[in-house]
């Protein structure tokens, strides 16, 4: 999607040139679908510290590709999902950056949540498929 908050957006993109890490994270902001799916297939986690998170479909696309996630820690998404390859974690700094450094490093845990999402396979097809979803229970 886009970026609706500049000055924000800015401020992360200053921290991971001062922190060295531009290079290993990639914020994807209006990317074509065949882009971001190449982006997605050559990722270790996906991350989602948001605070305004209603739904969660781009969540959904990163599970259905074995994508495990970080998310915020907010009861909408968990009913959504559940625990299956996802760790929902508060809106700290401190520990998102534990909870990143220790998933990758221990084997057994990003395992574990591989193991969780091909356990629980939800099904996903497109952004439209999932809009006509919607629509047709609004019009109910």
């Amino acid at each position: 999607g886009s970026v609706s908050d500049k000055s924000y957006f800015q401020k992360l993109q200053a921290l991971l040139i001062e922190y060295k890490l531009e290079h290993k994270v990639q914020f994807l902001v209006n990317v074509e679908a065949k882009k971001k799916n190449e982006i997605l297939q050559n990722s270790d986690i996906a991350i989602f510290p948001t605070q305004y998170e209603s739904y969660g479909m781009a969540i959904q696309e990163c599970l259905n590709m074995d994508l495990p996630c970080l998310d915020s820690d907010f009861d909408n998404l968990k009913n959504q999902f559940g625990n299956k390859g996802i760790r929902y974690l508060s809106l700290e700094a401190k520990l998102w950056s534990e909870a990143i450094s220790n998933l990758l490093a221990e084997n057994n845990s990003y395992s574990t949540l591989i193991e969780e999402i091909k356990n629980q396979k939800t099904t996903f097809n497109s952004w439209a498929q999932q809009a006509k979803k919607i629509q047709n229970f609004i019009s109910k």
